[in-house]
């Protein structure tokens, strides 16, 4: 950030700050470089329009920093005097600050405490494009604040990427003025094609290809966080040469010393690993090339589990706009993109604004201490409603907010700078002792893990947050020995701003150090901070058979990562749930759970619990049974069960695991079919008779009627589907059946034979030829008016002839066949008139004597 070359905002200020004092609202959208972040706040100071303090809110701690330094350092004073900021953990500012910098989190806090700002003059809301949860509730507030206050306020949004017109018109009207920025020609260079490499190969040779087309200048590398950077920097050591080219990293959670190393001037090369928070704000002087990863984490909110979790994705094209204008703030530049062309066009044109996919509890909360209703805020987009569901939900359950609005325990939350499961935490905690442990439990959440590689395996415990602390608790006895940390394997910033949270937490709490021995207080302060995270083992199935899987509350599974301590134990709180995607494979894994018992459950939510009686099928036996469950939620905490009784929704269970294996299985289709067409032709020759309509294909009904009073697939096995389905019709359906659609016919003879009866064919018997001898006409069915079909067979049962009109085989066929039946079978009787000859069996061949 250089104060010696003109920028192009110097030209546009006196008129954006006439729109201000015309509107008290002003919308600023100026494009990088123009010089909007360390021009305007110095513009409005100088202006006069107001005597109160100027806060200007950064949504990054690192710009907050740096931007105060810098703009202290052009007025030829030190960060506190004039210009000031206030970031977590640390400020500078004091009697003579007039410009304050702070993030939106300092700032929410603020008012919070003092909703009306007293003192405050303006507020400048920059980067307003990154569109964070806590700057949407911000600039709700202070819309209303505007217009509210009796004292005047002003206040400016600005952002290089935005729709500043529908920003001014969400502010209620406010001017809006668009500022060219000073970006020099930037190169883009695509992939041709998807690269199969890993992520820190593919920066590898990016980097050397940027150093032999760059004679000079600093290279910026974008990564989606911290453990990529890590990768990535091992990947690039090989470019490193003491005094000509440097590697840096430059992300929120380093030392502000380290920092300040990756932003200075230097003599040297620099190849720059950050994350994208040197999208904006930050200018490093003498980059000239870019490689782009394309990548972000992003925390998202899953509905299904009601946790957040950091997820790996694409960036906007906005965002990539951003990353790529950094080559060119202060000359010509090359940006080296790992993705191609089509990918970039695929990019969504901005981010999604958080407000869309975060928890929103913490800022219910808030509001909630305000007076307001979040449903009913003004927000430039609408957060989801499920989303607002749970965030309240999940706020009774913590016992901050009931149905008349906040509650006492609420109130004491909304005093520790902590979303309101970790208020919940260290406050349960204290309530038993154990106020000092609470502190540390939540301070660890709270920040970065402080291993060194938190993949890396502890020792089997109940929790890994207790674990931990464990390990927290052993350098803090060694004093925070640097050299103990890293022999341990932690890492060694982490540690800090763990005691850090930790020791401002006992403040807010006014609680000594101490530990307690009842780790079961602790477990049970957990829990009452995660009561929506709870979760059962199971063992996983498919590829992943034998190992661990958590099922959860709100559905849906997560595995147990194999770090985790915890591997004894059915029942544990999930604190730590990550959503990790390996090609199109996306799966949730648990990191940091803690074991709890269920009757824990009992004493603190027993309002949660239900008793639940129902009926379940049982797989193995096969049968249904009936259940009496305690739950919570969709988790089964207790159960009984036993055969259940028939009813009308046993049945139903019954037919539907019958039909899952198959009707055919338990019902003879070939009989079904013969019913299903005896009661067609009953309403087609006896209209007058009440015949009920049954489908060919309606195998179920008959299942449910075979089924009544039955609880097992083996009784429904054991039953005649068909004949119940029969013995289910009215006497007379039974009566047209039993004597006009019979399933039999006698002969002449006294021979029986079976009537089939098949879909679209006419009824047929079939038997011997021999036994129709003396028969001038077939047998026939429905008082006559349903001549059967005869299958006529020779005495190898094989048919000759199939008819339905027996005088005229007599006549015209029998006479040729006779011949031919003689000559095959000679020791049969084949008489010149069958119709006079008495019915005769076939004889069966003896076997011959030996």
């Amino acid at each position: 950030m250089s104060s010696k070359l003109s920028l192009p905002i110097e030209s546009h200020l006196a008129g954006a700050l006439q729109k201000l004092k015309a509107n008290g609202q002003l919308v600023l959208e100026a494009e990088p470089g123009a010089g909007k972040t360390t021009r305007f706040p110095l513009a409005l100071l100088d202006s006069g329009l107001t005597s109160g303090l100027i806060i200007v809110v950064q949504p990054r701690r690192i710009a907050a920093r740096m931007v105060a330094h810098f703009l202290a350092e052009t007025m030829q004073e030190s960060a506190g005097d004039t210009i000031g900021y206030q970031v977590r953990f640390e400020k500078r500012l004091g009697p003579k600050t007039r410009v304050l910098f702070m993030t939106e989190g300092m700032l929410l806090r603020r008012m919070q405490g003092d909703p009306e700002l007293e003192g405050v003059g303006a507020v400048i809301v920059d980067e307003f494009h990154e569109r964070s949860l806590a700057l949407d509730v911000m600039v709700a507030l202070l819309g209303k604040l505007v217009r509210s206050r009796t004292d005047k306020l002003w206040l400016v949004v600005m952002s290089a990427t935005m729709d500043g017109q529908k920003v001014a018109e969400y502010l209620g009207g406010a001017e809006h003025i668009s500022v060219p920025g000073r970006v020099f020609p930037v190169e883009m260079k695509h992939l041709d094609v998807p690269s199969q490499n890993h992520l820190d190969q593919q920066v590898r040779v990016a980097v050397g290809r940027a150093l032999s087309e760059n004679s000079e200048g600093h290279i910026l590398v974008f990564l989606p966080g911290v453990a990529e950077i890590r990768r990535a920097r091992k990947a690039c050591e090989k470019y490193q040469r003491a005094g000509e080219i440097e590697i840096f990293d430059l992300h929120g959670s380093l030392a502000l010393k380290a920092q300040r190393q990756a932003l200075a001037k230097t003599n040297c090369r620099k190849i720059i690993l950050s994350t994208n928070i040197a999208e904006t704000s930050l200018t490093i002087d003498g980059v000239r090339a870019v490689i782009d990863s394309g990548l972000v984490r992003e925390s998202r909110f899953n509905q299904q589990r009601g946790a957040s979790s950091l997820v790996m994705c694409n960036i906007s094209q906005a965002s990539a706009t951003q990353r790529a204008g950094r080559a060119g703030r202060t000359q010509e530049g090359t940006c080296y993109r790992l993705y191609t062309r089509q990918a970039y066009g695929r990019f969504s044109a901005y981010d999604t604004p958080e407000i869309l996919r975060a928890d929103l509890a913490e800022p219910m909360l808030m509001l909630e201490s305000l007076g307001l209703k979040i449903e009913l805020m003004p927000f430039l987009d609408a957060p989801p409603e499920t989303a607002l569901l749970q965030a309240r939900s999940l706020l009774k359950k913590l016992s901050a907010i009931g149905d008349e609005g906040l509650l006492s325990l609420g109130k004491e939350m909304l005093r520790l700078p902590l979303h309101p499961r970790l208020g919940r935490l260290v406050l349960a905690a204290k309530e038993t002792g154990a106020g000092a442990d609470g502190a540390l439990l939540a301070a660890l959440l709270a920040e970065r893990d402080i291993r060194q590689n938190r993949d890396e395996p502890l020792e089997t415990g109940d929790s890994d947050l207790l674990a931990l602390r464990d390990l927290f608790t052993e350098v803090e006895k060694a004093g925070f020995s640097e050299r103990m940390m890293r022999h341990a394997r932690l890492n060694v910033l982490s540690v800090q701003r763990v005691r850090q949270a930790r020791d401002q937490l006992l403040r807010s709490i006014s609680c000594k150090k101490s530990s307690t021995d009842n780790e079961d207080a602790l477990l049970q302060a957990i829990l009452l901070a995660y009561p929506d995270q709870v979760a059962r083992m199971a063992v996983a199935s498919g590829k992943r058979k034998g190992e661990q899987d958590l099922v959860m509350v709100g559905g849906g599974r997560a595995a147990l990562h194999a770090s985790s301590v915890v591997r004894e134990g059915e029942w544990v709180v999930a604190l730590d749930v990550e959503e990790r995607q390996t090609g199109t494979d996306r799966r949730a894994w648990a990191r940091q759970v803690s074991r709890i018992e269920p009757d824990w459950l009992l004493d603190h939510f027993e309002d949660e619990v239900e008793a639940v009686d129902g009926i379940e099928w049982d797989g193995a036996r096969g049968r249904v049974d009936a259940i009496s469950q305690l739950r919570y939620g969709s988790l089964v905490l207790e159960e009984s069960r036993e055969r259940a009784k028939p009813d009308e929704a046993v049945t139903e269970l019954l037919i539907t695991e019958a039909m899952r294996k198959g009707a055919e299985q338990f019902v003879d289709m070939g009989a079904f079919a013969s019913l299903v067409r005896r009661l067609e032709y009953a309403r087609e020759f006896f209209p007058d008779v009440e015949v009920p309509e049954v489908s060919r294909d309606d195998a179920q009904s008959q299942l449910r009627l075979a089924a009544k009073g039955l609880t097992s697939l083996k009784e429904l096995s054991a039953v005649n589907c068909v004949k119940r389905a029969e013995e289910s019709l009215s006497y007379e359906v039974q009566n047209v059946l039993r004597k006009q659609l019979p399933t039999q016919v006698s002969l002449k003879g006294g021979r029986k034979l079976t009537v089939t009866y098949e879909p679209d064919k006419p009824p047929w018997v079939q038997s011997y030829l021999q036994d129709f001898f003396g028969m001038d006409q077939g047998p026939a069915i429905a008082s006559g008016r349903l001549a059967l079909t005869l299958h006529l067979l020779a005495p190898n049962r094989r048919a000759v002839q199939v008819t339905g009109d027996l005088p005229g085989f007599w006549d015209n066929h029998y006479p040729g066949l006779r011949q031919s039946l003689m000559r095959r079978y000679p020791r049969h009787g084949w008489p010149e008139d069958p119709r006079t000859a008495s019915p005769t069996r076939p004889t069966r061949r003896r076997k011959k004597q030996s």
